[in-house]
Formats: C-alpha cells, sequence, structure tokens
C-alpha cells in the first residue's frame, strides 16, 4: 500500500512540475511575443515574467499543501518518511564534500 502511495504521490508531484514547466514556458512565448510585437518593453517584459513565476509558484506551493492536507494519517507519515531520507542522503553528500580534500593543493 505504502509504495502504491509513494508511486501514486510521485507521479502527482511529477505532474505537477510538468504542467508548472509548460505554463512557465507559455508565459514566456506570450511575454517574448509582446515584447518582439512592440507592446512591451524588454524590461517590462522581464517584470511581468518574473511576476507570472511568483505567482504560479505561489499557486504550486498552495495546491501542494491542499493535497497533504487531504492525505491520511499514513500517507502522510510515509512521505514524512520519504523526506526525512532525501534529507538525510543531502546532508550526507554535504559532509561528503565538506571533508573531500580541494583540488590543487
Amino acid at each position: 500500500m505504502l509504495s502504491q502511495m509513494s508511486s501514486d504521490l510521485k507521479k502527482i508531484l511529477l505532474a505537477g512540475i510538468g504542467a508548472a514547466a509548460t505554463s512557465v514556458e507559455k508565459s514566456e512565448e506570450m511575454v517574448r511575443d509582446l515584447v518582439n510585437k512592440g507592446t512591451l518593453t524588454i524590461e517590462q517584459g522581464k517584470v511581468m515574467n518574473q511576476e507570472l513565476k511568483h505567482k504560479f509558484q505561489e499557486a504550486e506551493k498552495h495546491a501542494k499543501a491542499v493535497h497533504v492536507e487531504k492525505m491520511s494519517k499514513e500517507e502522510r507519515a510515509a512521505l514524512k518518511r520519504q523526506l526525512e531520507e532525501i534529507e538525510a542522503k543531502e546532508q550526507a553528500v554535504e559532509e561528503q564534500a565538506d571533508h573531500a580534500p580541494e583540488s590543487g593543493e
């Protein structure tokens, strides 16, 4: 059951990331078109692009939070374990990097 939940969660997160990437690409394309048509200056386009990215990131965070709230207690516990494992792996990589001899010495 946990592996199925993990697989489903992974699929949902990947779908969200894919949707985010597509949305960001489309918004950037739209802004480029407006700049090329002269409707926006390049600086206005950059500002608009940053605003769109920020708004999308906030919406994505909210959607993820809502999804986690709907998870069962067991699903949240499994997610927490997975996150702890990821953090432990990241910590191990950081510790290895800290202890690795620098090249050129």
